[in-house]
């Protein structure tokens, strides 16, 4: 029933810091070991010299970035301020942290908790700093995705839902629930003759509540898919159902004629009929945000072994 559009979901590319000396001759080689492998793994990755945006003070710079990155590496090999600072806000803001040394000495007693890479700048160095760093990403990639799941379903599982089962449509009061919609009607289903039926006549029909609620709201969108009364599937579904086939594809085409003689009026944005040729699975009725489903069939006697 929807209008036919694809929709690809935008994937949203993890973004890592890398915390280091700007200046220093080895950094470059450094950071661009580290930037190969990001690359490999899709993940964008910066730090803060090379950055487009930056603010008049580096240090308001220094923590907007880091608060938008999804991970921090942080290369302490000599000791520099700017990068303890940086270590500092990333810890203040949860942000995973994956240290790089050249020496052991280099790794202050406040990180001795931490695994870090231990690397020199030689073309084998950087060749096993960048193999470390890959796998080293990959486990907090792969811990990250397990967190983010693990949050989904907790939401998930605290999401209350109130369903309701009713014996039949009148039961159900569906004419009520028609009248009083506010924005939107779906109908899923074989058969619209039900529509026009009264089972209490002291009460409208379910299809004048449609008609009454699409006349007296001009937001109100209708939406109707429906069996086809000319369908190959049409006979077997009366037969199904206990009908002579030929009065039962009258009835559906009578049903379908006056639905589509009203739809006529409106435009397709606010009313719409469509048919199709096989059975759905149930027929569904969605009126704003409440959904009503249920299963039909022709009840049936069992026989046991004799």
């Amino acid at each position: 029933m929807d209008d036919k559009m694809q929709t690809k979901e935008k994937e949203i590319t993890p973004r890592c810091m890398v915390a280091m000396p700007f200046r220093e001759s080895r950094s470059s080689n450094v950071f661009s070991a580290i930037e190969d492998v990001m690359r490999n793994v899709r993940v964008d990755v910066f730090k803060v010299d090379t950055t487009r945006r930056r603010s008049l003070k580096l240090a308001l710079d220094v923590e907007s970035q880091i608060r938008s990155a999804d991970i921090v590496i942080a290369d302490v090999s000599t000791q520099n301020a700017n990068v303890h600072i940086e270590i500092g806000l990333a810890l203040a803001n949860e942000k995973p942290l994956l240290i790089c040394a050249q020496n052991d000495s280099d790794v202050c007693a406040h990180l001795s908790d931490y695994i870090f890479i231990k690397y020199t700048t030689d073309k084998d160095g950087l060749g096993e700093l960048s193999r470390q760093v890959r796998l080293r990403i990959q486990e907090i990639l792969e811990r990250a995705q397990l967190e983010k799941e693990s949050r989904i379903l907790k939401l998930q599982l605290s999401v209350k839902y109130s369903v309701d089962c009713f014996r039949d449509r009148a039961v159900a009061d569906l004419g009520t629930s028609f009248l009083n919609a506010r924005n939107r009607i779906d109908i899923l289903t074989t058969n619209l003759t039900w529509l026009f039926e009264k089972i209490d006549v002291s009460k409208q029909s379910d299809w004048e509540c449609i008609m009454a609620a699409v006349e007296r709201n001009e937001a109100l969108q209708l939406r109707i898919l429906t069996l086809n009364p000319q369908s190959e599937i049409t006979a077997a579904r009366g037969r199904q159902l206990g009908f002579d086939p030929g009065n039962f594809r009258d009835q559906l085409q009578k049903a379908y004629d006056k639905v589509r003689t009203f739809a006529n009026q409106y435009q397709t944005n606010r009313v719409e009929v469509r048919l199709y040729d096989e059975l759905p699975t149930q027929i569904t009725f969605r009126i704003d945000t409440e959904v009503y489903t249920c299963i039909v069939g022709q009840p049936m006697q069992c026989q046991g072994p004799s």
